[in-house]
């Protein structure tokens, strides 16, 4: 496939292999600039996506897009291994930049998805990565029979916990607020599981250690001082941080930098699309942003005939 494409899908997450292939299944030349990190965005680290449509029993990150990933190659889907630097519009359509190359492509359906924000206490830079975590599928194996700490209110601050629930012999939650912000069903097998503990109305303050973490120091609101907690490790899910820098001034952002698109998921620039994590008011289901991002792709592919 030369630089000229109808579509360039731009993200290595579910939602921009998804588009990729919904856009190539309608007959559409599509370019998937899938970035050069892991396959699969935060949703690679998650090794049972649950009550995914279709599936007889759950189903890992990886699989899913492994699957995803064929099926677009099948399709028809040039996939490239590049981050975007920079999107520009011109008479044609827009210009994109990747690492190495450039392409000119007609429409584009951003969906390079989210971060996961670090946490700013003191410590915490210190211990990235050595002991503060953030993927507990990668790691809960290395704290079997021990006692970890896990940051969130969300959704992935509890499938986490209950995932390390298996192995470590303690969880602590640290929670800001006075309830959860999880699905339900999360949130009611968690409190059917023990060894984890619900701190509530508390706030983080402090990673401690010197070679090693070996503690947190938390602030209960109703408490007149502060408290250690000893541990082996912390997980930290306090929000997601959207990967919109590369698309400059061409889109309008909400306060939190994510992507504000219209009902049918178009920007501000015509033929501009932004789905899944990127986009301002997404629910943060896995099964919203496919949803999305098949719109989206269908809404390119109808205006290109």
């Amino acid at each position: 496939m030369s630089g000229l494409v109808d579509l360039a899908v731009v993200g290595g997450g579910v939602a921009a292999y998804v588009a990729a292939l919904e856009a190539a299944s309608a007959g559409m030349r599509v370019l998937h600039l899938a970035g050069s990190a892991l396959p699969g965005g935060l949703v690679a680290n998650i090794g049972a996506l649950e009550g995914y449509p279709g599936a007889p029993s759950p189903v890992s990150g990886a699989e899913l897009i492994d699957a995803l990933g064929r099926q677009g190659l099948d399709a028809g889907v040039e996939r490239v291994a590049q981050d975007a630097q920079s999107l520009e519009s011109n008479a044609a359509g827009f210009a994109l930049a990747g690492t190495q190359d450039r392409w000119q492509a007609t429409w584009v359906v951003a969906a390079t998805g989210a971060a996961l924000k670090p946490l700013s206490v003191p410590g915490a830079e210190r211990f990235v990565n050595r002991g503060l975590l953030q993927c507990a599928w990668c790691n809960a194996g290395l704290f079997r029979g021990r006692r970890v700490v896990v940051v969130g209110a969300g959704d992935s601050a509890l499938q986490e916990a209950l995932h390390l629930a298996r192995y470590a012999e303690s969880v602590v939650m640290v929670v800001r607020g006075d309830t959860l912000r999880a699905r339900p069903g999360f949130t009611a097998r968690a409190a059917d599981v023990e060894s984890i503990e619900f701190r509530w109305e508390s706030e983080l303050l402090s990673i401690e250690g010197s070679e090693v973490l070996d503690g947190v120091m938390i602030r209960d609101r109703h408490a007149s001082a502060p408290e250690r907690i000893d541990c082996d490790a912390v997980f930290a899910y306090v929000g997601l941080s959207p990967s919109s820098g590369w698309l400059g001034a061409m889109v309008d952002r909400d306060a939190q930098g994510a992507v504000i698109a219209d009902s049918q998921f178009q920007t501000r620039t015509p033929r501009l699309y932004a789905v899944g994590a990127l986009r301002s008011g997404y629910s943060g289901r896995l099964v919203v942003a496919m949803g999305e991002a098949t719109l989206a792709a269908q809404f390119a592919a109808g205006a290109a005939t």
